[in-house]
């Protein structure tokens, strides 16, 4: 479970993109449209741009030469809907109320988490 947390969070920080390159905060890199709160489309959207960035052939899958160029190693495959899946598990973990918003003391949570290396908290 450690490990697939760990894996959530890599995708997490990576569909930041180079909105989160130019920033150092992950919570700017999500919030689209700059409201201070991370609604769960905005997450789902820069999700699903990091995959499509990283599929380079486009087939739909993530080979492991794909990842690779993108974690450093190669990594399992995953299709599309495992990729966001695994992706959002992140996104429903912080929000802990299950209103579909990262906002407030979530908010603040969710960038200690992410300074923490996105390991689970315990």
């Amino acid at each position: 479970m450690r490990k697939a947390l760990a894996a959530a969070i890599s995708i997490v920080v990576l569909s930041a993109g180079a909105a989160f390159a130019q920033t150092p905060d992950i919570v700017a890199a999500l919030d689209a449209n700059q409201d201070g709160m991370i609604q769960r489309a905005e997450f789902s959207a820069m999700v699903e741009a990091n995959f499509a960035r990283q599929d380079a052939d486009g087939d739909g899958r993530l080979t492991g030469d794909e990842r690779s160029n993108h974690h450093g190693q190669p990594g399992p495959e995953q299709n599309q809907e495992e990729f966001t899946t695994l992706a959002l598990t992140v996104f429903d973990g912080e929000d802990t109320d299950s209103d579909g918003v990262i906002a407030g003391d979530e908010l603040d949570r969710f960038r200690a988490h992410i300074a923490e290396g996105g390991q689970p908290r315990h």
